[in-house]
């Protein structure tokens, strides 16, 4: 059974309303990196089974997905293009530089940074859903 690439938004919604678990940071860099592996995965799919596009499977796959999507002609594609990118750098940030939260004072900022990773997240979803119609 494949995994169904849905579930990391669910699990970083979930996570946005948990401040239970972990601190404030780790929960944005969580929420932030699952909110775009989610739209990376099935949009990945997409190109290569809709669109017949062949990616490398490396690194550099994320920015090229990012690339190709932006330069079709079909609008649909070229907004999720925008949107997978901007997840992906914030997603960069989050998974890899030590001061993501460095112009971040306080829990609200990381908030906002949450949710505008899971709205960024929904809006390309819909934008892939209204593609694979």
């Amino acid at each position: 059974m494949s995994f169904n690439w849905i579930d990391y938004l669910e699990l970083a919604k979930a996570l946005s309303l948990n401040s239970n678990i972990g601190t404030p940071e780790a929960r944005c860099r969580c929420i932030v990196s699952r909110a775009y592996y989610a739209v990376y995965n099935l949009s990945r799919e997409y190109c290569e089974y809709k669109l017949k596009m062949t990616l490398r499977k490396d690194a550099g796959d994320h920015r090229e997905l990012c690339k190709r999507l932006k330069e079709n002609g079909i609008g649909d594609c070229k907004k999720l293009g925008q949107l997978l990118f901007a997840l992906y750098q914030e997603r960069v940030g989050a998974d890899y530089q030590s001061d993501f939260n460095n112009e971040m004072s306080d829990n609200e900022s990381l908030n906002l940074k949450s949710r505008l990773a899971i709205n960024n997240a929904q809006e390309a979803l819909k934008r892939l859903d209204r593609l694979n119609r």
